[in-house]
């Protein structure tokens, strides 16, 4: 409201009829908010009734007092230049507090304009008490607080199931595979295959669930930059090449060198559950992984020959929990929470996941990515059937590892495999061991509150070369994955299926 004189002639309204002035008195009276007329010396000229309800005062003691009488924030001494500031910033409002004839503080929200009146200068204050709003406001602070910290219990608890589950299962799996190398009778073969399929299921079990609660706790982020996908598209595919050839299936790789935007360690755990749903379900045939160009986007795909799937299940077999047949329930199957997974991946870094499907032609899954405008030089050959690469005899893998049992089944089946195994426990014995290894297998959380990847550095200083790395870890927080990103370290998160681990460490080893 500007600096006028509300009887000022020039005003286009009519004088009002005392009937009128009467009802706008009695509205003013009634109003729901206090109303208070403040002159240039402080001294309050007019209240309404509501200031007096409020305040607990008859208004002839109101209009006796000062405002510095009723606002304890209001310094008598310093009015003068209060009074400049309302002037100068019309309307004027604020939160304060108002003191009632008890002594009782109340919170108001207040405002303020300066109108002329018979050549006269007054402030009209309008104040309501917001005691209601301010209840409601720390009752939603408290809720907040409340629910920051049973979030916060919820992410502890999840980094800490994570790693203490996957660790056990981790040295199963790891002594199961190092036991099936070994001369055994057909029934205690049998009973070694039983375990294996077991330590899977639960793997896969376990996989799902704390990715699922990783993502309805929020700990799970999207960093984008760009993505070359050759290296990723190379990596599944060595991952998958030695359980295709478990089931007799040919995986292809169709090379690329384009590059997209991207999280890659999000976009990476996507297609590879793409990828290991192919190879699950694709009982003959073969299955086929590559990317290519549609449009504006890029496609990012993966085709079976597999059973295919029905038009109408085609839209739930995203949800949660979804399993489309009684065969899902066998042992293996898992919960239906593979594809839940990729649809919440998706939708955190706003892709879009499409299927094509006919039951007995297979299916293809793709992801659009949103590409770049450059490319990365292809430094993948064409894929083939089964793994072709014969483990590097004498080649010698670094384990650093400070929970023993896992560092004792990781070394029985190198070992098994051929290959030379230095086992340590701590960074600081890889620091003083005298061997420079051709791989380095390390645990993210290492004893001193050193890390993996830490120690790989150091010891790729030493060797004077980037030695080629993996870290194995339980963690849920994405601080393992970033840091191993940023040294272009390989990630496999506990408990790792040794087919998986052992066409890695081929890969690595060929450069």
């Amino acid at each position: 409201m500007s600096d006028q004189d509300v009887n000022s002639p020039a005003s286009s309204r009519p004088a009002a009829a005392p009937a009128e002035l009467r009802l706008a008195g009695l509205s003013l009276d009634r109003a729901g908010d206090a109303v208070y007329w403040i002159d240039s010396e402080g001294r309050i000229v007019y209240v309404n009734e509501t200031a007096s309800c409020m305040l607990g005062y008859g208004g002839d003691e109101l209009m006796a007092m000062t405002l510095a009488d009723i606002d304890p924030e209001v310094d008598p001494d310093a009015w003068p230049r209060i009074w400049t500031k309302i002037e100068a910033k019309q309307p004027y409002s604020f939160e304060g507090q108002h003191r009632t004839k008890s002594g009782r503080l109340i919170p108001v929200e207040v405002s303020v304009s300066v109108l002329t009146h018979e050549g006269k200068k007054l402030a009209c204050g309008f104040a309501r008490d917001i005691t209601k709003r301010r209840r409601q406001e720390e009752a939603l602070k408290a809720a907040k607080e409340q629910a920051d910290r049973a979030s916060a219990a919820k992410t502890r608890f999840l980094a800490a199931a994570s790693h203490d589950l996957r660790q056990p299962l981790h040295a199963m799996e790891l002594l199961v595979s190092a036991l099936s190398g070994k001369p055994l009778t057909a029934e205690a073969q049998s009973i070694v295959t039983d375990m294996q399929d077991s330590l899977t299921f639960a793997r896969r079990l376990l996989d799902s669930l704390l990715d699922v609660s990783e993502l309805e706790a929020g700990t799970i982020t999207a960093n984008i930059e760009d993505v070359p996908l050759g290296p990723l598209l190379r990596r599944i595919h060595q991952q998958y090449l030695g359980i295709a050839d478990e089931k007799g299936l040919e995986l292809r790789l169709v090379p690329s060198s384009l590059v997209v935007r991207s999280d890659p360690g999000l976009i990476e755990r996507i297609f590879d559950n793409l990828v290991s749903n192919a190879v699950r379900y694709t009982d003959e045939g073969r299955a086929l992984i590559g990317c290519r160009r549609s449009g504006g986007t890029v496609r990012l795909e993966v085709w079976d020959s597999g059973p295919g799937i029905a038009e109408a299940d085609q839209g739930k077999i995203f949800d949660d929990f979804c399993q489309l047949d009684s065969s899902a329930k066998e042992r293996g199957a898992g919960l239906g929470l593979g594809l839940g997974l990729v649809r919440r991946l998706a939708d955190l870094l706003n892709h879009k996941v499409r299927l094509r499907s006919a039951p007995g032609r297979g299916s293809v899954f793709w992801v659009e990515l949103e590409p770049t405008a450059h490319e990365a030089p292809s430094d993948t050959a064409p894929g083939r059937h089964g793994s072709g690469t014969p483990d590097k005899a004498g080649a010698t893998i670094m384990i650093i590892e400070d929970d023993a049992m896992v560092l004792n089944a990781m070394r029985l089946v190198l070992e098994a495999w051929g290959y030379q195994v230095v086992a340590l426990a701590s960074a600081e014995a890889a620091r003083a061991a005298q061997t420079i290894p051709d791989v380095v297998i390390a645990d993210y959380r290492l004893p001193g509150g050193e890390t993996g990847d830490q120690a790989i550095l150091e010891l790729s200083k030493r060797a004077g070369r980037d030695l080629p790395g993996v870290i194995v870890t339980g963690e849920v927080m994405p601080a393992a994955w970033a840091d191993a990103a940023n040294q272009s370290l390989q990630v496999m998160k506990k408990p790792v299926r040794p087919a998986k681990l052992r066409a890695l460490i081929r890969h690595l080893l060929q450069g």
